[in-house]
């Protein structure tokens, strides 16, 4: 991500948004965790498995690279069960392509998935 110098009014202007996994996790996910304050508003609370593509592009907006970024809580099929319900309008979401495993200093801090929408 992009910072201007402070303006006359101390405030830094944001460029593009494109954090890397590891700021994601270490700078923003934690944060939220934690109920710390963050500097962006490039991320949404959303439920995502709730919404199909369309309704993502048409109401929310892209980082400077293309992509966009959100914050949400797996929701189980069965209250006590293990596996996630991505049902979304007339589809449902599904996991593609390998688990990319997010370091820092040598340690796995997180993992980041792909999805494609199913109809």
């Amino acid at each position: 991500m992009s910072i201007a110098p402070p303006t006359e009014s101390g405030v830094g202007v944001i460029g593009e948004f494109n954090p890397t996994d590891e700021e994601i996790i270490l700078e923003y996910l934690t944060k939220k965790i934690d109920n710390e304050a963050f500097h962006t508003d490039m991320i949404d609370t959303v439920d995502f498995f709730a919404f199909t593509p369309d309704y993502f592009s048409e109401t929310y907006r892209a980082s400077g690279d293309g992509v966009w970024y959100y914050f949400t809580r797996r929701r189980r099929k069965h209250r006590h069960g293990h596996v996630v319900d991505r049902t979304a309008g007339g589809g449902y979401w599904n996991a593609y392509g390998p688990n990319k495993h997010i370091m820092h200093n040598g340690r796995e801090i997180g993992m980041r998935r792909g999805f494609v929408e199913i109809l």
